[in-house]
C-alpha cells in the first residue's frame, strides 16, 4: 500500500470503527529530522540491517484524522518547548517548563512507540506482556482524558 491509498480501520486511540486511518510516526518526525540533520549522512539506518538506508522513520496506519491532529499539536509543543531547547547541546536553554500538555505529548510518544512495536519478536514473559497491556490501556485513557497521571522523569 502506498501513501496515496486510503485505508479504513479502527483508530488505535479513540476506537472509532471504519474510519480513514492516517500514516502516523511512532516516534515524532522532529526526532528523525534532528538525527538526520546532525549526522554525517542525511539518512537513517534500518534497525535490522545497517546497510539499508531510510529517508524517514517508520510509519503505520494507526490514527484517525482527528486523533492525528490532536497528537500533532502536542508534539509541536514538545518539539518547540522542550526538545529544541535540550537537543541544541551547544546552547541549551535553562528555562524549560514541563506543562501538562508536554507530559501528555511524552506519554503519547511512549504509547505509540510501545503499541507499534508490541508484536515485534521479544523476550517478554507473560507477566511483562500483561503489564505492557495495562500500561498501554492506562496511557490511552490518560491521553484521551487530557490528563497525564503517569510519573515521567526527564533527566
Amino acid at each position: 500500500m502506498n501513501d496515496n491509498e486510503v485505508k479504513y480501520g479502527k483508530c488505535a486511540l479513540c476506537d472509532t470503527e471504519n474510519t480513514i486511518l492516517i500514516k502516523s510516526h511512532s516516534i515524532p518526525k522532529f526526532a528523525y529530522d534532528w538525527i538526520k540533520n546532525t549526522s554525517k549522512t542525511p539518512y537513517l539506518r534500518d534497525i535490522n540491517d545497517v546497510n539499508k538506508r531510510h529517508q524517514d522513520g517508520p510509519k503505520e496506519y494507526l490514527l484517525c484524522t482527528d486523533c492525528e491532529i490532536n497528537l500533532s499539536v502536542l508534539e509541536k509543543k514538545l518539539s518547540n518547548e522542550v526538545f529544541k531547547k535540550i537537543a541544541n547541546y551547544r546552547e541549551q536553554k535553562k528555562d524549560i517548563v514541563v506543562s501538562e500538555e508536554i507530559r501528555l505529548a511524552i506519554l503519547s510518544v511512549f504509547w505509540r512507540a510501545l503499541l507499534t512495536t508490541q508484536k515485534n519478536p521479544n523476550d517478554r514473559t507473560p507477566e511483562d506482556s500483561s503489564l505492557l497491556d495495562d500500561f498501554l490501556h492506562s496511557a490511552k485513557t490518560q491521553i484521551l482524558s487530557g490528563e497525564c497521571k503517569t510519573k515521567i522523569f526527564i533527566t
